[in-house]
């Protein structure tokens, strides 16, 4: 019973679908489009990884900027902001100051690295970041002073100097500082 009359039919359209997936597999234009295929969703799943990592990196701007010792910290630099330029801050301004520097420089690696944009940075935290800089650097020379003290690497504050000099000269642009 092994061979039968009656199933010739069935097995002959085993054997054609045999046939079929071989010259399928040996066919160099499938695996072409195979190939194109797999690119196009390894390259979705690029997109959707960056979009993923550009929202972790919102998320954590929000997280840094919110967190209570910045705000307090901030708080107590930008109460220098209206004072005469002369006015020595405090120890506790000082320590708040460096706070500052800290928090800002997290905040605009994030931007160094391309995981924020800087146009966002701007939008949301100009007025902040470039006053706060124009009290700790431009006034206190905060950032300066660490610099030399601690003999670190020149780019530690790299972030920080690029982008809230750039946000300080457009608050002085905007208001005229």
């Amino acid at each position: 019973m092994p061979f039968m009359l009656e199933n010739l039919e069935v097995y002959q359209k085993f054997i054609d679908l045999a046939f079929w997936a071989k010259s399928l597999l040996t066919n160099q234009t499938f695996w072409t489009a195979v190939g194109a295929v797999c690119t196009a969703i390894c390259a979705l799943g690029v997109i959707l990884v960056q979009r993923q990592l550009r929202l972790s990196a919102w998320a954590n701007a929000q997280e840094i900027f919110m967190a209570a010792d910045f705000v307090s910290a901030r708080t107590v630099v930008l109460q220098y902001f209206d004072e005469p330029i002369d006015r020595e801050p405090s120890a506790a301004a000082k320590v708040a100051a460096k706070l500052v520097c800290r928090r800002m420089d997290g905040l605009c690696r994030l931007v160094q690295k391309h995981f924020l944009s800087k146009r966002q940075l701007f939008k949301y935290w100009l007025h902040p970041i470039g006053k706060c800089w124009i009290v700790v650097q431009e006034r206190w020379h905060i950032i300066a002073t660490e610099r030399q003290i601690s003999k670190g690497p020149i780019d530690k504050w790299e972030a920080s100097y690029k982008y809230a000099m750039k946000a300080a000269r457009r608050i002085r642009k905007k208001d005229q500082i």
